[in-house]
This record gives C-alpha cells, sequence and structure tokens, in this order.
C-alpha cells in the first residue's frame, strides 16, 4: 500500500497534494513498516522532481532523519512524521503538505467537534458541531498541555506560504486532528475558559474528517468578518472604494489569483487625493492563489507609503 499517492503538481505552482492510505489492520507490523518505507522512499524520490526548489541535500537529510525512526512509530505517529517531513519545505509552499481534511486520503481522518481560531489574545471556538454552548470560549489547554506549548508543537506539521497563509488558518484542523494528537502522544481532554469565566474540561467524541469539512467549508479560512464595509462583495476578486467622507481608501483582496495591475492604477489614483489619509488593504477574504500576481500593487503601496499615505493591512 502507497502511502503517499498521487504526488500532483507542476514545476510552475509548485504543488504537490499528498494523500494518506490506511494500512489494513491484518497486516503485520513488519509489513507495515515496509510500505513506510517504501513510500518514504517514493516521496524523496518524486517530490524534488515536481518542486522547483527544493533543497536536495536539506531534503535527502531529513528523509534520513524519519527513516532512521519509522521502525519504532506506530501509524499516527507515522502520519505526523510525513507531516512533518513535508512541511519542512517552509514558506511558500501552502499548498505542498499532507493535510488532514483532503477528500483523496484513503487514510481515514477524524476532528474533534469544534473549529476554532487563533486571535492576539488566545484560540477561540467560533463554531460548533452538534451545539454551541463552547462557541466564544477560549481553549486553553489540551490534555494538560497549555495553548501556546501545543501550538508550537502542531505548526511544524503545517504547510504554509506564511505564518498567517497557513499555521493560523489551517493550523487549527491539525490542532484538533484526532490522529495528530495521538500521534503526539497528546490526550484528547479539551481545557475552555467560557465567556461566563468559568472553566471546564471537555473530552469530546471525533467525526470523520468529511463531515467536518462539510460542516465547516473544508480548510478555507474559518472567520469571515461582519459588518456593512468589509462584507459587501466579499466573494468578488478585488473591491475598491472610498470610506470616512473620503479620507481613506478601501481595498478589499479577495484573492491572489488574478494580475493586479489594473487595480493597483486604481489604488494610486484615489489615494493620491489630498483628501485621502490612509490606504486599508483588506485581506481577510483572501484565501492566497499565486504569489506572482501581486507584485503591481506591492510596488504602488510602496509609492504611497513613500508619499505619506498612512498604510494599514
Amino acid at each position: 500500500m502507497i502511502r503517499a499517492a498521487a504526488l500532483v503538481g507542476t514545476a510552475v505552482v509548485a504543488a504537490a497534494g499528498l494523500t494518506l492510505v490506511r494500512q489494513p489492520p491484518h497486516i503485520h507490523p513488519h509489513a507495515v513498516e515496509q510500505a513506510f518505507d517504501t513510500d518514504l522512499t517514493l516521496l524523496q524520490q518524486q517530490l524534488p522532481l515536481i518542486h522547483p526548489h527544493v533543497d536536495v541535500q536539506a531534503w535527502d537529510a531529513a528523509v534520513a532523519q524519519l527513516r532512521e525512526k519509522l521502525p519504532t512509530l506506530n501509524e499516527d505517529q507515522a502520519d505526523v512524521g510525513f507531516m512533518e517531513l513535508v512541511a519542512s519545505l517552509g514558506n511558500r509552499n501552502g499548498h505542498t503538505g499532507i493535510f488532514p481534511l483532503d477528500p483523496g486520503n484513503s487514510r481515514a481522518f477524524h476532528e474533534f467537534p469544534f473549529l476554532v481560531y487563533e486571535f492576539a489574545d488566545g484560540v477561540y471556538v467560533i463554531g460548533q458541531l452538534g451545539g454551541h454552548h463552547l462557541v466564544g470560549a477560549r481553549l486553553t489547554a489540551v490534555g494538560g498541555i497549555p495553548i501556546a506549548q501545543l501550538l508550537a508543537r502542531v505548526a511544524p506539521l503545517v504547510p504554509h506560504d506564511n505564518t498567517t497563509s497557513g499555521i493560523r488558518n489551517v493550523g487549527g484542523v491539525y490542532l484538533l486532528s484526532e490522529e495528530v494528537l495521538t500521534g503526539l502522544g497528546i490526550a484528547p481532554s479539551f481545557d475552555f475558559t467560557l465567556r461566563s469565566g468559568s472553566q471546564v474540561e471537555r473530552t469530546p467524541t471525533p467525526v470523520s474528517a468529511r463531515a467536518y469539512s462539510r460542516a465547516f467549508d473544508g480548510i478555507g479560512p474559518p472567520m469571515w468578518p461582519n459588518g456593512v464595509a468589509y462584507a459587501a462583495d466579499r466573494r468578488a476578486e478585488t473591491r475598491v472604494s472610498r470610506l470616512a467622507h473620503g479620507h481613506v481608501v478601501y481595498l478589499a483582496y479577495n484573492t491572489t489569483t488574478v494580475d493586479t495591475s489594473g487595480v493597483a492604477v486604481r489604488v494610486v489614483r484615489l489615494a493620491s487625493k489630498p483628501k485621502v489619509r490612509r490606504v486599508v488593504v483588506d485581506l481577510r477574504n483572501n484565501r492566497g492563489g499565486d504569489n506572482r500576481t501581486y507584485p503591481p500593487l506591492i510596488h504602488a503601496l510602496k509609492r504611497l507609503a513613500r508619499k505619506h499615505k498612512k498604510l494599514v493591512v
């Protein structure tokens, strides 16, 4: 059985989708270990062929470290090992990873029935399956491990373009994965501080990755902002408008998939007016995309900053 199956990608986009296949329970442990080793060899050989920016020496060293550990790992621990290996490619690799919610996974992953988001002051529940009494609660620990420590342990498993696009937006999926927590040796007991200030502990039953993904819109950003200015046209690729009686130029930059030359010209034209005091670029609805499309917008914003226009992102 091939664990790292269906490598998908091109040299242009440098994306590899890695789907996991569960080893049948009747296979002898030695055979499972051999399957892991075979999968690792396949991954070691194939990923540098479809990814244009792999440091082969560092990649081979990371593969060797995992290969040395494989004989001592159970299936969940091996999954964590493979996740960490691929995520070690680093920044600008948000599409290159092993995702617990990937519908192509034959491996039956499970999630605990909460949706969480990391705000500046902590990790909060913003959605819940089968109820709502924990919505708004702050997640303070899992398995007795403070949340800050747990986030640090999970972060190396998360594919990411940068800290926000990936680790913060998608990290909760790994944090709440039954298999990830088991692979890290963490008991699935969750400590919450409710909005009332009282503290509770819950040990919920996990749900299938499919059910979780259906309920919470897959691995997209888990939070849509509310309010007239930034909720309007949130599905549009971009939207430029003036707010605060013309003192603010507002850009809703909702996708990184289209050329930004046109919108950059519009932003500069509006923001160059003497009345304008600041330019606001709203990325909260942006699910990422092609990072080769935004240089015109970046250059335009730099020009405005040199003209002493205050920039807020």
